[in-house]
């Protein structure tokens, strides 16, 4: 009996060390976000919410001039996401919003780059009737012109 005894305390670790091991060997999901080549990832901002057995988190990507691609970890302390919203936004493009759900592994979001259409402005300036009122209701205008 004390044999038997013996061996269950030397099998049991044995055994949840194993169930262990095979949970940490799968892959974490994760994502990865290629950019257009015609779009400069210098003054770029991805944000990121993850949410899954873990809460939620949420971070900025470190970005840089010159990198084509970013990957986010889809994972929390080896938990897996089940959500992650990501916003993408690029000097010159629209910003872009993606949803993921249920990650099982890498996914590839390719970014595009929709540029925001112009938006006429018109108007004109009257004038001012006395010096004091021109000083005391100044304004600045500033903008650019396309050619």
């Amino acid at each position: 009996m004390k044999m038997l005894g013996l061996c269950l305390i030397l099998l049991v670790p044995t055994f949840s060390a194993a169930l262990g091991q095979s949970d940490a060997s799968a892959p974490l999901p994760t994502i990865t976000l290629s950019l257009p080549a015609d779009v400069s990832s210098e003054g770029a901002q991805i944000d990121y919410f993850l949410t899954g057995p873990f809460g939620g988190y949420g971070k900025l990507v470190q970005t840089g001039k010159g990198i084509t691609t970013y990957e986010i970890a889809a994972s929390v302390d080896g938990k897996p996401a089940t959500n992650v919203k990501v916003v993408a936004y690029f000097p010159g493009c629209a910003i872009e919003t993606f949803e993921f759900k249920t990650l099982s592994a890498t996914q590839t979001q390719p970014l595009n780059c929709n540029r925001p259409g112009k938006l006429p402005c018109a108007g004109k300036f009257l004038p001012m009737r006395s010096p004091e009122r021109a000083r005391r209701d100044s304004c600045r205008i500033s903008g650019a012109m396309d050619a």
